[in-house]
């Protein structure tokens, strides 16, 4: 078990934060994330990218990456999407990313209220990262017609390091 444990701790960190993001970049690492989500689950992503990622630092390239993960999985939990698509476009001051699916959509007015029965826990913790960020979340959804989730953050934002100790 502890042998299990510990084999899945490490595929987890590698999912969460994988080397490609540090030595090759945000874009590819997206990229990447994208080609494996259709292989895992069947549902067809298409990749955009228009500008320069490169400029991304380190910790805000991670956060960034981590909210595409969690968006694409989302999807994968609840839209029952045939098709999705994660858009990035760079400028001098900030990166929009756009992830979109054709599946089932939701009632977008009320999901990122606490205590509302409908709250989505993970766009709630999104919305909050982006908003500490100095960024944006915009959803446009309703029922039946897909979703559209558009992230906008400058890119001179950056989250403080992690310290160790206590």
């Amino acid at each position: 078990l502890i042998l299990q444990a510990i084999s899945c701790i490490r595929s987890l960190t590698f999912e969460i934060s994988p080397p490609i993001l540090y030595m090759v970049g945000f874009d590819a690492a997206v990229q990447s994330l994208c080609e494996k989500f259709e292989e895992e689950t069947g549902i067809i992503v298409d990749f955009v990218e228009k500008g320069d990622a490169k400029s991304i630092g380190e910790n805000l390239r991670g956060t960034l990456y981590r909210m595409v993960r969690e968006l694409l999985h989302n999807i994968a939990k609840h839209a029952r999407a045939e098709h999705a698509s994660v858009s990035l476009h760079c400028n001098e001051n900030t990166i929009e990313i756009c992830v979109e699916d054709t599946g089932t959509g939701f009632d977008a007015a009320g999901v990122l209220f606490p205590g509302n029965k409908n709250n989505c826990l993970g766009l709630f913790s999104i919305k909050q990262r982006i908003e500490y960020l100095g960024g944006s979340m915009t959803i446009t959804s309703r029922p039946g017609e897909g979703s559209r989730i558009t992230l906008r953050v400058p890119l001179h934002s950056e989250l403080p390091e992690v310290q160790g100790g206590a």
